[in-house]
């Protein structure tokens, strides 16, 4: 959930005529979340959204899964082959009920529109830049974004040319601001590392009011489906509400630091149901003479957890790579750690996705396992 915005035209109360100079009037949309006790928006269209010409069958979307039990694991994520649009080069590594962890390298602007029934999605943009079109408007994308698709959006993704790099969370519940982040009135309290200034809303554009066949692809339920219109989506002319698409970008995340290394739960971006999202950005190394050089060596016994390394530093082999530490099993800094220098800045780069459910690994990522990973700590 987001704050208010409101674009285009609009009547002066909900679910009322809004008239067209030329006569008649256009065609009210509510589109509701929970219900119709969540986070809501209304639109207007020139056309009815319900003309289906046609109807097609998209196939299966469920991942295939490793039956082994899963370790201190690293995945090489470059090797993961992965092409096409938005949604067809997105390749699941690890799911389980409340969330579904691809990567994605599209080279293709989405040749139709596609929406997720079942599920939010968020994108984090590793790479890459370009526009997210929708009915909500036209919002542009860029290295470090994370980008919010509530469910039942219809979008398409239209990179720049230039090479991405994404990591794409569908969540079966809403992500958003963590609750802890937000005053009683749903406003981002003063002492959060974002606010609402820093988070970016499409901008609606003229509306498309164009005839022909729009293939809209729904996945829902573990299965997709293609459904043909015989209008154009994005025939908006006005909206307003809470529930949007919308980005924030890395770089407004002010880190938490102090004389000791903080606990990662310090780098928390947002939240849904048994999943929290952080990110480490670049900040000011723990200053007491007698901190640790690095974090201790931890063992969660509640969380899966998951971290994504985009960002190429000097002398570092892990680069683009993915770890999964499972629950109950330790981990933390390598042998020699201790020897190393202390910078008075650390300048590193990383997406970390954390689970209550215990995660299953997909045969897909077992293909690019690094098999020696544990042996670093030997």
């Amino acid at each position: 959930m987001t704050f208010y915005q409101r674009q285009g035209m609009l009547p002066p109360r909900r679910f009322t005529v809004l008239e067209r100079e030329s006569g008649g009037y256009y065609h009210e949309e509510l589109m509701s979340s929970e219900g119709f006790s969540g986070a809501s928006s209304t639109l207007y269209r020139l056309n009815p959204p319900t003309r289906i010409r046609h109807v097609r069958d998209g196939g299966a979307t469920q991942p295939k899964f490793y039956d082994g039990v899963p370790d201190n694991m690293l995945f090489l994520a470059e090797q993961v082959i992965s092409s096409g649009d938005c949604r067809t080069a997105r390749v699941p590594l690890f799911g389980n009920d409340d969330v579904l962890y691809s990567v994605c390298r599209p080279t293709a602007a989405t040749p139709g529109f596609y929406r997720n029934g079942g599920a939010d999605e968020l994108i984090f943009v590793a790479r890459g830049a370009g526009i997210l079109e929708s009915a909500f408007g036209r919002l542009p994308y860029r290295e470090r974004d994370l980008v919010v698709i509530p469910r039942g959006v219809t979008h398409r993704w239209v990179p720049d040319g230039q090479p991405q790099d994404m990591v794409v969370l569908e969540t079966t519940s809403p992500v958003g601001p963590p609750a802890r982040y937000r005053n009683s009135t749903g406003q981002l309290l003063d002492s959060a590392p974002y606010h609402e200034r820093d988070i970016r809303a499409p901008k609606l554009g003229e509306p498309a009011d164009e005839a022909g066949e729009y293939t809209i692809v729904v996945k829902a339920g573990g299965h997709a489906g293609e459904f043909v219109f015989d209008r154009h989506p994005f025939d908006v002319v006005g909206w307003d509400g809470y529930l949007y698409p919308y980005a924030l970008n890395l770089d407004d995340f002010e880190p938490i630091s102090g004389r000791v290394h903080p606990l990662p739960d310090q780098y928390q971006v947002f939240a849904a149901r048994g999943v929290a999202v952080c990110a480490m950005v670049p900040h000011p190394n723990a200053s007491d003479p007698r901190a640790n050089p690095a974090q201790a060596h931890h063992m969660n016994v509640d969380y899966d957890e998951l971290m994504y390394r985009f960002v190429k530093q000097e002398n570092d082999p892990l680069s683009r790579t993915i770890t999964l530490h499972p629950r109950s099993l330790a981990h933390g800094p390598k042998p020699g750690f201790d020897a190393m220098p202390i910078s008075p800045f650390l300048d590193m780069w990383s997406y970390m996705v954390d689970t209550t459910q215990p995660l299953r690994v997909t045969v897909a990522a077992m293909d690019v396992r690094d098999d020696d990973y544990r042996s670093v700590w030997l």
